[in-house]
């Protein structure tokens, strides 16, 4: 009876609880869901042991941790397939099973089938436990409800070779009624009590009953023990024997109470069977053949595991994560490898996900779609998240059990930054985790979502492990400065010698076959294998290798010939599928493969006998081609007429099954590509770029306009793909490839009548130069070019373009101090924007009018916009953009004396930063910080924040940053009495920025010459610098700072003895401090005059600077409703400044 449960519960994420199957001393069997693959499959809970023993609890989790993926790697028609293991809740060990439909046991099979087909039965049943003791697996507990029967008449041996882990571990297992009489006596179980128990079972199929009466324990033990069955049931059975010993002789054979005098071997019995009744004797199963050959023991890698399991251990410890990748040729080992690797991150508790890139599945960021998958079941998911991870799990929705909105467009490397960001959360809430990532040699743009992934994890203890195939790639490792390396070579004799003795036995240790592997392979694992099944082909049985004789040679054509040997092996029936399957790529994509098949096609029964040929293997419960190599020999040997139609019939698939799915664009361009029909592929390919380009694979959007560009040269039906390439290239840097496509769009248009007025392609042409342009920091061409972007965008009427055209205006503005035509282009974007629901659009020109709104002095307005873009840009989740409105926002929370806060805003932003990688990012904020650490006099600590930030803006070549960094070391070289040293500094970053033409910059350097020529006593010097700081303060609109420069000038025209001039200056700056509300400059101003002798105003100066620091500490002003400005917090300090105001009127009078 099935128990169904009346809550859901989930097993370690990932399975839906759905009812009870069974229960017993080894665990309980349930019916589950698969939330990953929607399948309905068997999860037994096994009932391991409690010790109270750390140590030995850990070695006991190992070892049923090895057993588990020794049960994975069976593959024998009769013996269940063991799916998937791992360790749930506390450590509680779990496998799953493919779940059964309507399967009876063998003896209620049994009951109207002939003698002919019971034996059919018992051997099937024999068959799987020749395969399992093969394997150094004892069943323990056999008995006719672990025997199954499907409808179809197969048989399934299940629950076998786990009860030492169960609750009766250390005593014998099984059920009383099947144990050989040695286990009642307390021996070890062993082959011989197997065959035991299939004994039992053989008198029930042929007797009817049970032979022992079992009503009475003690009467069972004692007839178990000494008495012998009632044989005249299977007298009827001896006709069928012929001149071979009866079929109960056979049966008596097995149920002989002495285990040395039943049958050798589960084959022996098998053999003794078939002689009975007349059967022939079956060959040895294929599947078998190849289970023992894909599952050999784990040789000739220690060193390589020992280091990996260091790196496990060092995770974990230094809680760092660290990125491994494992090199070395195809078919060398190394998923092997990494297979051991994720049984012993099992064991210790980690989260093991693994992904797989394909060289010929062309879907965004393939390597990332399975561990995204196991994230997202395994995850409280914000609503965010889920809208960002769509893209990697289409159906989320389902995953996650509800809807999920639309994440927002992103442009340039926003996109990949915030998938980063947000796979980098989730693998943090999951540590430990162990992250696989296979065949990095195809990964392309992966790969950069995998710096940005690996640049987010800092503090985290995760493990990446990713392997490539070092004779197609090379030069993968120096993609990765930071990553360690291991390198697989081929396996030397002694390690041959091993990998052959655990295929076949003891009798594989002979040197002469070893000599002949070494000479045919070279130590290539996969050659191994091949040559090994060419062999046990040969012999009819791998057993038998050791006694053939052992020819010279094995392959005369090379490993290609030996692959192919093993595709000729597959019935005709399902060669074309398979065809298609291989171009296709490595992974099966079952549905697609449904959808070119017809409705009678048994697709399950074409998955088994290719798994059985071991040309296809289920990894993580998804099938694919159990090597690339047999894969690329497939494709190999497909004549051309036949590669281009099968191509086309994929694609036709395709459409049919995805219709109108952007990811699938490039896989349909690829194979209408392959199967020579450009005109349809196009279209396709410009889909697919598009789709590219929105997700920052850039390299992927080359690769397709190349493809194009191949087929159609240059044309003006080709200008949306090289304006696709160009985006591409600005965003990656490669700013000479951007300009010559841009400038080569242009010149294309321009040929085409009619089409020089008005056209959107041109409009985006332009704009691309002109954000080209700016990048570089030549504000002189981006402007002029920006303008024509608009104009040809307005005729257009291309919304989004005039919208972009406006904001690069207001950028370009905003850097050249035209702060009035900045703000207003802001606003006219900002409209546009928000009629487009342009979320990333709207958060930008926000950022903007912040940014005009602070240079002009309206620090109040400033923060106002600052702050609704930073909560706009959070709901998109642009971490980018987020860190740079937290780090513009600590600047108005600075100039408004909240420095606290303004502290707080820039270490958010320079964490985020670091965590994204972000490395001028970085430096702005450390550069901020340094301003607050200056401010506070910790001197030495603004120092090396300003050189730190100084270095990063070196390393990228940025000159705005340089100059920044220049003025601001100087700054703390002057506060230190270097003034010289100062001065030099200045005179570098001044001419950088006249070079760039940026006003604000020039003012900034101008300030610190003036300030160092003031201290140097060089009066004139200092003059000159200030006058011409003021003028473009002026210019600038900036009335913070302007009053900043009058009281700079105020200083140096008074050590030039010329007060009226300087009281003159003093007072506009006071003036501006008042109407301003800008309470440093007042102090500035006082403190000046109290320095000048002046001591009426040092009260006030004293009490405004202990007012000043209440509201930095307190920060209670925040809480008013109407909060005054910091000066209206520091009467005195007004009231002072008005004085000294009459008092400087009066002696100007």
């Amino acid at each position: 009876m099935i128990a169904e449960y009346s809550a859901p519960q989930i097993l370690d994420h990932r399975y839906v609880l759905i009812a009870e199957l069974g229960s017993g001393g080894m665990g309980v069997v349930h019916r589950v869901l698969d939330r990953l693959t929607g399948d309905q499959v068997a999860l037994k809970q096994v009932a391991a042991r409690g010790s109270g023993d750390s140590e030995g609890e850990a070695a006991d989790r190992l070892a049923l941790a090895q057993e588990f993926r020794i049960l994975a790697s069976l593959r024998h028609p009769n013996v269940i397939n063991v799916l998937d293991y791992g360790f749930a809740d506390e450590g509680q060990p779990y496998f799953t099973m493919r779940l059964l439909q309507t399967p009876r046991s063998i003896i209620a099979y049994a009951v109207d089938e002939d003698a002919a087909a019971r034996v059919r039965l018992l051997v099937q049943t024999l068959s799987a436990l020749d395969y399992l003791h093969r394997r150094g697996v004892i069943h323990r507990d056999l008995k006719p409800t672990n025997v199954l029967v499907e409808p179809s008449g197969g048989v399934q041996v299940l629950d076998f070779g786990l009860s030492q882990f169960g609750a009766n571990a250390g005593v014998p297992g099984g059920t009383l009624a099947y144990m050989a009489p040695e286990l009642v006596e307390g021996d070890s179980p062993s082959v011989a009590a197997d065959l035991y128990a299939v004994g039992i079972i053989a008198y029930e199929l042929f007797a009817g009953s049970y032979p022992f009466d079992v009503s009475n324990f003690s009467r069972l033990v004692y007839a178990i023990l000494e008495d012998q069955p009632d044989w005249t049931p299977l007298y009827a059975y001896d006709e069928l024997s012929g001149t071979h010993r009866p079929l109960r002789k056979v049966i008596a054979r097995l149920l002989n109470k002495d285990p040395a005098q039943r049958c050798s071997s589960a084959w022996e019995a098998v053999e003794e069977l078939c002689l009975a009744v007349g059967l022939p004797i079956p060959h040895e199963e294929k599947a078998a053949r190849e289970s023992f050959l894909q599952a050999a023991n784990f040789v000739g890698r220690d060193v390589e595991m020992s280091t990996l399991q260091g790196a496990l251990q060092q995770v974990r410890q230094e809680q760092k994560p660290q990125l491994w990748l494992i090199g070395g040729e195809s078919g060398i080992g190394k998923s092997r490898l990494l297979e051991e690797l994720r049984t012993i991150a099992l064991v210790d508790g980690w989260r093991v996900l693994r992904g797989q890139s394909s060289a010929d599945l062309r879907l965004p960021y393939q390597v990332w779609r399975a561990p995204a998958r196991s994230l997202i079941i395994g995850s409280q998911l914000d609503d965010l998240q889920a809208a960002v991870l769509r893209s990697l799990a289409p159906d989320i929705e389902t995953l996650i059990d509800r809807a999920v909105m639309s994440a927002a467009d992103l442009q340039g490397t926003a996109y990949v930054q915030r998938l980063a960001s947000t796979l980098a959360s989730l693998l943090r809430d999951a540590a430990p985790v162990l992250l696989i990532l296979e065949d990095l040699h195809w990964a392309g743009d992966d790969l950069d979502l995998l710096r940005q992934v690996t640049a987010s994890l800092s503090g985290s203890p995760i493990l990446i492990v990713g392997s490539y195939r070092s004779d197609e790639r090379p030069d993968l490792p120096a993609a990765f400065p930071s990553a360690q390396s291991l390198f697989l070579n081929r396996l030397p004799t002694p390690q041959i010698d091993a990998l052959a003795e655990s295929m076949l036995g003891a009798e594989g240790h002979s040197s002469a076959l070893v000599d002949l592997l070494e000479r045919e392979t070279e130590g290539n694992i996969l050659f191994i294998i091949e040559v090994i099944r060419a062999l046990a082909e040969e012999a009819g049985e791998l057993r038998r290798i050791p006694q053939e004789r052992l020819p010279a040679r094995v392959f005369a054509g090379g490993i290609l010939e030996a692959v192919l040997r093993r595709l000729r092996r597959l019935p005709d029936w399902a060669t074309a599928l398979l065809n298609i399957a291989a171009l296709a790529g490595r992974d099966l994509d079952l549905t697609l493969l449904r959808s070119l098949v017809t409705p009678v096609f048994d697709l399950e029964a074409w998955l088994t006998a290719c798994a059985n040929a071991a040309v296809l293997e289920l990894a993580d419960q998804r099938w694919r081609f159990s090597h690339d190599k047999l894969r690329e020999a497939l494709i190999a040997q497909l004549p051309d007429d036949q590669f281009r139609l099968l191509h086309a019939q994929i694609a036709e698939g395709i459409q049919q099954v995805y219709p109108n799915d952007d990811q699938y664009a490039e896989a349909l361009f690829e194979h209408l590509l392959a199967a020579n029909e450009p005109d349809r592929a196009i279209p396709h390919g410009q889909v697919a770029a598009r789709a590219a380009l929105a997700s920052s694979r850039y390299g992927d959007t080359r690769r397709i306009v190349d493809a194009v560009k191949a087929l159609t040269g240059d044309s003006l039906e080709t200008v949306g793909f090289d304006l696709f390439a160009a985006e591409a290239a600005l965003y990656q840097g490669d700013y000479a490839r951007a300009d010559a496509l841009c400038q080569a769009v242009l010149s294309r248009l321009l040929s085409e009548e009619g089409a020089n007025e008005g056209d959107a392609r041109r409009a985006r042409a332009l704009l691309l130069r002109a954000r080209l342009f700016t990048v570089k920091g030549d504000y002189q061409r981006a402007a002029p070019t920006f303008q024509d972007a608009l104009d040809q965008a307005r005729l257009a009427e291309d919304q989004r373009g005039i919208a972009d055209a406006l904001f690069g205006l207001g950028q370009i503005e905003e850097r050249q101090a035209e702060g009035e035509r900045a703000g207003a282009h802001y606003a006219q974007c900002l409209a546009i924007y928000r009629a487009l629901n342009d979320a990333a659009g709207i958060a930008d020109s926000l950022h903007g009018m912040g940014g005009v709104a602070y240079t002009s002095g309206d620090h109040e307005s400033a923060r106002r916009a600052y702050e609704e873009s930073l909560a706009m840009r959070r709901k998109i989740g642009d971490r980018r953009a987020i860190a740079s409105s937290l780090n513009n926002l600590g600047g108005v929370l600075d100039a408004q004396g909240k420095k606290d806060e303004a502290h707080a805003r820039f270490a958010e932003s320079l964490n985020l930063r670091r965590e994204i990688g972000e490395r001028r990012g970085i430096a702005m904020s450390l550069l901020n910080l340094g301003h607050l650490l200056e401010d506070q006099g910790d001197l030495e600590s603004a120092f090396a924040h300003f050189s730190e930030s100084y270095e990063l803006f070196r390393g990228l070549g940025v000159k705005q940053g340089i100059a920044i960094s220049l003025i601001n070391l100087a700054s703390t070289w002057r506060l230190r009495g270097a003034h010289v040293r100062a001065r030099g500094l200045l005179d570098e970053g001044l001419a950088l920025v006249r070079e760039m033409g940026d006003s604000l910059m020039i003012a900034h350097c101008l300030n610190g010459l003036a300030l160092a020529a003031l201290a140097l006593g060089e009066t004139p010097a200092a003059l000159a610098a200030s006058d011409e700081e003021i003028d473009l303060r002026r210019e600038l609109g900036d009335a913070h700072l302007l009053g900043m420069a009058l009281w700079t000038r105020a200083e140096i025209l008074l050590s030039a003895e010329r007060q009226r001039d300087s009281n003159a200056a003093l007072r506009e700056a006071l003036l501006l401090g008042l109407n301003g509300g800008f309470a440093d400059l007042l102090l500035r101003a006082l403190k000046s005059q109290v320095v000048r002798g002046e001591g009426g105003s040092l009260i006030a100066i004293l009490r405004a600077n202990r007012a000043l620091a209440d509201l930095e500490t307190r920060r209670w002003i925040d809480a008013l409703p109407d909060p005054p400005s910091p000066t209206e917090a520091v009467p005195d300090l007004v009231d002072a400044a008005r004085r000294l105001v009459e008092k400087l009127d009066q002696a100007d009078g």
